[in-house]
């Protein structure tokens, strides 16, 4: 905060002696509660979710492939834009992530579902969205350009609405997938993988422990409860 600043500038003019004393020493800031996490929609939340694209539509196929892929795979929003077509791998089941954060590259699995629904999408669909020249990105606009992130932010709160939920990013479709593994005991090493973060403080930050998995575990392993 910009009170911090302050202090800690008039502690180093203090030490480096250009003052007799510090006159921020007794200042003491309040401290100011955590910030509660937004609430994450439950796994049949996200199942609704998944189902609201109009899939007898090309662009509803786009929709529902893309909000597949970024369920199963935990991608950041650039991550999917920029897929190519030869980055979705539905023989093997994976994603090659050539243009992750901080220039990482990784391959992370693709669920038999959201591979189901992509190959949906590059039969019936992509060549519909496609205009006169072909730019190889996985997904494309209605205009036959590259999906931009705008329109991704907004394909996401659109169905969204229609399932009605609240506000859902591509980036809250992540923490979903981090979370809900996590809920069924997935491990946190993987978790990291899975999401492209080089520290496991990251991830921890990243997954939200649901108070129905807290309240289970707690009957469970508390001493007073496990009798």
């Amino acid at each position: 905060s910009k009170m911090s600043a302050v202090l800690a500038f008039l502690r180093f003019l203090y030490q480096a002696r250009f003052l007799v004393v510090d006159p921020g020493r007794d200042i003491q800031l309040p401290r100011l509660p955590n910030k509660l996490l937004p609430r994450l929609p439950s796994e049949e939340e996200v199942l609704r979710l998944l189902e609201a694209p109009d899939t007898t539509t090309p662009l509803g196929l786009r929709d529902r492939a893309i909000l597949e892929l970024l369920y199963s795979s935990a991608l950041r929003n650039s991550e999917l834009r920029q897929l190519g077509l030869t980055d979705v791998d539905l023989d093997r089941l994976e994603v090659r992530v050539l243009y992750g954060k901080g220039g990482k590259q990784r391959v992370v699995p693709l669920g038999e579902p959201a591979a189901a629904w992509v190959e949906e999408y590059l039969r019936h669909g992509r060549g519909f969205l496609l205009k006169d020249t072909d730019h190889g990105r996985l997904f494309s606009s209605l205009r036959g350009d590259p999906i931009s992130v705008e329109s991704l932010v907004d394909l996401c709160r659109k169905h969204a609405r229609a399932a009605g939920l609240g506000r859902v990013t591509p980036h809250l479709l992540r923490h979903c997938c981090a979370t809900h593994m996590l809920a069924r005991e997935a491990n946190l090493r993987h978790l990291q993988e899975l999401l492209g973060h080089s520290s496991a403080a990251t991830t921890q930050r990243y997954t939200q422990v649901q108070l129905s998995d807290l309240r289970a575990v707690h009957q469970r392993c508390h001493p007073r409860e496990a009798f």
